[in-house]
């Protein structure tokens, strides 16, 4: 016989992963004498971002595990269990382990891979990205089984898994509906560099495909395209993106928008002691302020110190608000980023944009061993000057170049700012400060709005 449990907690979290964890961490450092609680189904919890170098970078599941004691070495209690329902009225959520009173709730209840209506996709070896730890290792203990594998959808997830895959010498398709991968979030110029990147590491694309059907028996074999080819499959993986868990926010009445549960710029729902943050909230574009569905750690760690800090009372007041998408990936030996519009996304909301551009190394003199080419684009609204996006391919470095274009647009940077702006530099660290990369970019906007 399981012994039920009946709680108290003066805040309640659903849900264990990164917007849960930081939640609860900053509402211990704001509220010290609190109760906080974390709820979540999974036994361990595994770092997201990680998930797609499992296959030869890190090797193995159980080096990427997010330790139970960041919470509890913090005075935060966790239950292993999961939310049932939330009755509102009398503040408490049924869950598997018993029934917990709150005062204030947080859901952080995550997104779920997305699928999608094709035949076959119920086959054995036919793989979601998952953060299940028993449903990983199965995963890529399959990896290191088989040698040809299709992986369906090329944004970061698909592009990323096959560049670590790709190590142990396994034949790998990428299979992408849209012109090329990672359209979503790059200019053609940058996808196109990516794309020749992943076909020097011996990987197969196939853009503006769909794969019709997932041919077997009781195993995947083959994968039939769009085009007529046929793939020699031994595994898929299905990585076409996230749909926000949503349910038992709706099942108590919490408002649903089209991309996730309806917040505030500080993460409240209609109800004012039920919060939401992390990947089942719905984004709101920072130009538009229309809806939006981007689901990144970084933003989930966000709505957490926002939420966090202002749990019981307005600690902490939000000066930049709307969703900012800040990327990077690394394919090869090539870091990629992105910050903010797209100039095709700039296009189709009818703004019109000037481009920066300017094509420099990473070091002074360029003759050092470890220089390498950057490229960069920024994106400016040609009316204000404002900035709007920006785009970096180059060596590890390039990570913070595009924080840094991150923080220039959440500060409402202009073209002029970026140009005039101080930065440091070093011969074995940096560009020179004669060619730095992001104000070189911002000069050859300037000559053009000048023109």
């Amino acid at each position: 016989v399981v012994s039920l449990i009946v709680m108290y907690a003066d805040v309640l979290i659903i849900g264990g992963g990164p917007s849960g964890i930081v939640t609860a961490l900053t509402a211990r450092k704001n509220y010290p004498d609190k109760k906080i609680v974390v709820l979540r189904k999974e036994d361990k919890v595994v770092i997201p971002c990680a998930i797609p170098y499992l296959s030869s970078s890190i090797e193995s599941v159980s080096k990427n595990i997010i330790s139970d004691e960041i919470l509890t070495k913090n005075g935060i209690e966790l239950l292993k269990g999961e939310a049932k329902s939330i009755n509102r009225d009398e503040k408490y959520v049924e869950t598997t382990v018993g029934r917990i009173s709150y005062d204030k709730l947080v859901l952080a209840t995550g997104a779920t891979p997305q699928k999608i209506p094709i035949e076959g996709i119920e086959l054995e070896n036919v793989f979601f990205i998952k953060k299940e730890v028993p449903y990983l290792e199965k995963l890529f203990r399959t990896v290191r089984e088989v040698q040809n594998i299709v992986v369906i959808g090329g944004g970061f997830v698909g592009v990323e898994f096959s560049t670590d895959a790709v190590k142990l010498k396994k034949k790998i398709s990428i299979v992408e509906l849209l012109p090329h991968v990672v359209q979503l979030n790059f200019d053609d110029e940058f996808c196109m560099q990516i794309e020749e990147k992943l076909k020097e590491m011996g990987i197969n694309v196939y853009t503006n495909t769909r794969v019709e059907k997932i041919i077997g028996e009781k195993k995947v074999e083959k994968v039939l395209l769009s085009n007529g080819k046929e793939l020699e499959a031994d595994m898929v993986i299905v990585a076409v993106g996230l749909r926000p868990n949503v349910e038992l926010a709706r099942n108590a009445g919490i408002n649903i928008g089209r991309c996730g549960i309806v917040v505030d710029d500080y993460g409240r729902t209609n109800d004012p002691d039920v919060f939401a943050v992390g990947d089942c909230v719905e984004r709101r574009d920072f130009i538009t302020g229309s809806c939006r569905s981007v689901m990144l750690a970084s933003l989930a760690c966000r709505d957490a110190r926002v939420v966090g800090s202002n749990l019981f009372e307005m600690k902490r007041l939000r000066r930049i608000v709307g969703d900012y998408p800040i990327f990077s990936t690394m394919i090869g030996d090539t870091a990629f980023g992105c910050a903010g519009l797209t100039e095709r996304q700039a296009k189709e909301m009818k703004i019109e944009v000037v481009s920066g551009e300017f094509l420099t190394v990473n070091r002074h003199p360029g003759c050092l061993p470890d220089a390498k080419q950057i490229k960069i684009k920024l994106l400016f609204d040609k009316k204000s000057h404002l900035l709007l996006g920006g785009q970096v391919s180059g060596d590890k470095a390039v990570a913070e170049i595009t924080n840094l274009i991150g923080v220039a647009l959440q500060a409402k940077f202009t073209c002029e700012d970026i140009y005039l702006m101080e930065v440091g530099t070093h011969p074995m660290l940096t560009s020179s400060p004669i060619v730095y990369p992001v104000i070189k970019a911002a000069e050859d906007a300037l000559m053009k709005l000048s023109a």
